[in-house]
């Protein structure tokens, strides 16, 4: 009878998901892909944390990834917009991959660091999804001032 239970299912399958972080990355990313909303996907996987059915870990790679699919909505919205929509869409993308890339080789110290901010599992992947998004904006805040005068000539070409 517990086998039939919703619960452990759910659990068996992001246990499963959480043993390959790259997978969790992916469904975090597919996730918000279909939900069309990282706030959603957020709402969910509090949810799940709530009821003990994703860990710290898992639920930090799920919110990677989920940082990653929340990139489609403007990747698709720049489909069909000028060069300017197309570079600001791809630079999304590139920072939301860059900053799981750069955090990923560092990620048992992340969850170790972000375990200590608090002392429930909801806050934690709270302080989590903050803690990662700050962090990017620092890596990539510095190489900006060097962009901005090329990303300035792209937007006058695309003006003419």
């Amino acid at each position: 009878i517990r086998l039939l239970n919703p619960g452990n299912w759910i659990k068996y399958y992001l246990l499963a998901v959480e043993a390959k972080p790259i997978n969790a990355i992916i469904w975090g990313a597919a996730a918000t892909f279909f939900l069309q909303s990282s706030s959603a996907f957020m709402v969910l996987l509090l949810a799940l944390a709530k009821e003990n059915l994703v860990s710290l870990p898992g639920a930090i790679l799920l919110l990677w990834g989920a940082d990653i699919g929340t990139c489609a909505t403007s990747l698709l919205a720049a489909l069909h917009g000028n060069k300017i929509a197309k570079l600001v869409a791809l630079s999304h993308l590139f920072f939301n991959v860059s900053s799981a890339l750069f955090l990923y080789p560092l990620f048992n110290y992340f969850v170790f660091f972000v375990s200590q901010t608090a002392e429930d599992t909801i806050s934690q992947i709270v302080n989590a999804h903050f803690i990662y998004n700050l962090l990017g904006a620092l890596i990539f805040l510095p190489p900006l001032t060097f962009l901005a005068p090329y990303l300035d000539r792209l937007k006058k070409v695309d003006e003419k």
